[in-house]
């Protein structure tokens, strides 16, 4: 959460990367369009070696972390 919170205060995205093993890029970017599908905001952040990594923003966590930052009672 401290994380987190440093991260917002820095104006990054609160993220989550995770690794798939897929057989090519066109794969992978075929799993993201389905999480989107879904609701989920998700990119493709690299491609290597039968590698893909996905990264996951957290938008809702965003919001409310941000509101709090900027003194909010959300």
């Amino acid at each position: 959460m401290l994380h987190t919170i440093k991260c917002l205060a820095n104006n990054k995205l609160v993220y989550e990367d995770i690794t798939f093993h897929v057989d090519n890029l066109k794969e992978a970017e075929y799993f993201v369009r389905y999480l989107k599908d879904l609701g989920v905001i998700a990119t493709v952040h690299s491609y290597k070696d039968g590698k893909a990594i996905i990264r996951r923003i957290h938008q809702s966590t965003t919001d409310k972390i941000s509101n709090f930052l900027n003194g909010g009672l959300y």
